[in-house]
């Protein structure tokens, strides 16, 4: 073996001997990110509870087709109530009107048999 390829043997080590310390460099440095970036198990474990909680809540909202078929059933009972407070505005218009008749009835009839008329 003559020193040309004693030296490329070197060189070729020293090449494998740097990828090699970067690499565990490399992976040295992702794990630092990596426990820095990512949560305990502990806090894993109280997210993940909260999610299922979540998840639960979402099962139980309604779906397009039922609220469509809930917005069915509303929307006569929505047109009924409105017909009706009509119906009660009516009725208080009325009573209003009697309430009134029979203020000026009483008054009146105050009048006929009040004392002064009487004195006299």
């Amino acid at each position: 073996m003559n020193g040309s390829q004693l030296f490329m043997r070197w060189d070729l080590a020293g090449v494998v001997a740097a990828i090699s310390a970067l690499a565990t460099v490399l992976v040295w440095f992702g794990r630092v990110l990596m426990l820095r970036n990512f949560v305990s198990h502990a806090d894993y474990e109280k997210m993940s509870g909260r999610l299922h909680g979540v998840e639960v809540q979402l099962e139980k909202v309604a779906t397009k087709v039922e609220l469509k078929a809930l917005e069915d059933r509303v929307r006569p009972v929505e047109t009924g109530v409105a017909v009706l407070g009509e119906k009660v505005e009516g009725v208080k218009r009325t009573t209003d009107r009697i309430e009134h008749i029979v203020t000026i009835l009483m008054e009146n009839q105050m009048r006929r048999e009040s004392p002064s008329d009487h004195a006299g």
